[in-house]
């Protein structure tokens, strides 16, 4: 459904990816996994075309979007929901008037219709009372759940999450995975999770991927990862624990 071959991105003279080829499969939850900067962030950019590779091709269910204007991106990225990591959310807009914001900008919904489709995704994410409530006010857990509410009100066949868990406690962080699962049964939806939360990535993934200098280092199911002897990876599943 996605794929990325051969990508090479350079910032600030750094090489983030470098050669990095990758392909995620329609109605799997792939899991990112690699230490804070090693480019997982940028990779998701080069997927919904928010970055241009330098080298290499970006193609999305056969379409190579690697050259589009923001033109011709639109289309492509009423394709995907996009989860920030720190939620994104507008902090001078109720938890409603935020997730509404997609739909204000990209659709031609009257007040009736876009009020459903609000509530229809509060209630998958179980902020059906708080949509009045502003972002200022919500804890880190329902901030998230916000943010993931806005990112699947269009209804994306493609959901990336950037850190969902990040900065949550584990109690917490467990109930975001729980939603992450639910929803890819729910609306059968392809997902990407970044994540350097091991614990997180063995509970949602059906296939994980290491990322190290720039390239895919180990990718396989997370059984693979459970039982490897790659030192690299042994030393990252072993310290998340």
């Amino acid at each position: 459904m996605i794929e990325l071959d051969r990508v090479v991105k350079t910032l600030g003279g750094k090489t983030v990816l470098d050669g990095l080829s990758l392909t995620v499969r329609e109605g799997e939850t792939l899991v990112i996994l690699g230490g804070s900067g090693t480019g997982k962030s940028v990779m998701l950019k080069h997927m919904v075309g928010l970055m241009k590779p330098d080298a290499g091709r970006v193609r999305v269910a056969g379409e190579d979007i690697s050259d589009y204007t923001e033109r011709e991106l639109e289309p492509v990225r009423r394709r995907y929901g996009y989860c920030f990591q720190g939620a994104a959310l507008l902090n001078s807009l109720s938890v409603f008037e935020n997730v509404a914001l997609p739909l204000r900008e990209h659709e031609d919904l009257d007040r009736e219709e876009l009020g459903a489709r609000v509530r229809e995704v509060l209630r998958l994410v179980g902020l059906e009372d708080a949509e009045q409530k502003m972002p200022a006010v919500l804890s880190g857990g329902m901030r998230k759940r916000a943010g993931l509410a806005r990112a699947i009100v269009r209804r994306p066949q493609i959901v990336l999450y950037d850190e969902p868990t990040a900065g949550l406690d584990p109690v917490i962080s467990r109930t975001i995975d729980e939603l992450i699962l639910d929803l890819r049964d729910r609306l059968k939806v392809t997902s990407v999770v970044v994540t350097h939360d091991i614990a997180s990535a063995f509970r949602v993934g059906t296939r994980l991927a290491m990322l190290h200098r720039g390239r895919i280092h180990l990718e396989g199911p997370p059984e693979l990862f459970r039982t490897t002897h790659d030192a690299l990876v042994r030393q990252f599943v072993d310290g998340g624990r």
